[in-house]
């Protein structure tokens, strides 16, 4: 049966009644109604779904309504609240990745899965919640946007950020596809980063660069060298986690060789 999301987020509620659809319920409030609203959906025989709703003021006779409406006149609509990524996703590298965004950015898994259900590309995702982070809005918003058809760098100059939140400091000299965006930076003083206009590209680039290399601690170089090769973010996602891995589990076996010298002394010494 087809899954059923929604979240709140802001003033807005996201609904995804199947895979590529997306619904937006915009809820407009006046500060004195004192409106609180919670929402949780669970499987039910009969409605195939749960609302549960705290609504104090106005907004009790529009939200719930609509909720229910939704669940049940949506023809592939079901409401079971699965938050189980590794459920829906059958490639281990993307679950590593969507799993890696959210630990990174502290996302819950509801929040990865509703942006992911909201055509968000998996190489876009991470540029949704370390935009959020920087405009310190809900991750929602930041979707909302996208969808309304800004480019990433709309969505940035909308919030009042500049391209200088997207810089990620180097050693040597950035490959393709890096090369370009740098040059931008290079050419003006760090006072004039705010004049940059910065392509789609260049921001997905530049906020996986930074994602990858600051959660695993991986030097940005290689990440760049990497992506250089042709390798997408998922799959460079895959092999720096599993570099990171091998060497914790050397670094453990080195650690434990002393150890076991000495038991194998006191061994010989009881002889």
């Amino acid at each position: 049966m087809p899954g059923f999301s929604f979240i709140l987020l802001n003033n807005s509620i996201l609904f995804t009644p199947s895979k590529n659809t997306y619904i937006f319920l915009s809820i407009v409030y006046n500060p004195s109604d004192n409106i609180k609203v919670g929402v949780t959906g669970i499987q039910n025989p009969v409605l195939l779904c749960r609302i549960t709703a705290i609504v104090e003021g106005k907004m009790r006779a529009i939200v719930i309504p609509a909720v229910i409406c939704l669940c049940l006149f949506w023809p592939s609509a079901d409401c079971s609240a699965d938050v189980d990524i590794g459920l829906s996703i059958g490639d281990d590298g993307l679950k590593s990745f969507y799993l890696a965004i959210g630990d990174h950015y502290k996302a819950p898994e509801k929040e990865i899965i509703v942006v992911r259900r909201s055509k968000i590309p998996e190489e876009e995702m991470p540029v949704v919640f370390f935009l959020a982070r920087k405009a310190e809005v809900s991750p929602g918003v930041i979707v909302q946007l996208r969808l309304e058809g800004k480019s990433w760098w709309q969505i940035t100059a909308h919030f009042g950020l500049n391209a200088g939140i997207y810089y990620v400091p180097v050693e040597g000299k950035p490959l393709p596809p890096y090369g370009n965006a740098y040059g931008h930076y290079k050419k003006k003083k760090k006072s004039q980063w705010g004049e940059i206009v910065l392509s789609d590209a260049d921001i997905i680039n530049f906020v996986n660069l930074r994602f990858i290399s600051e959660h695993y601690g991986y030097a940005p170089d290689e990440v760049i060298k990497m992506r250089a090769n042709g390798q997408n973010f998922v799959q460079i996602n895959t092999q720096v986690k599993n570099k990171k891995n091998k060497s914790k589990t050397e670094k453990y076996a080195e650690d434990q060789e002393p150890a076991k010298q000495n038991k194998g002394q006191g061994k010989n010494k009881k002889k």
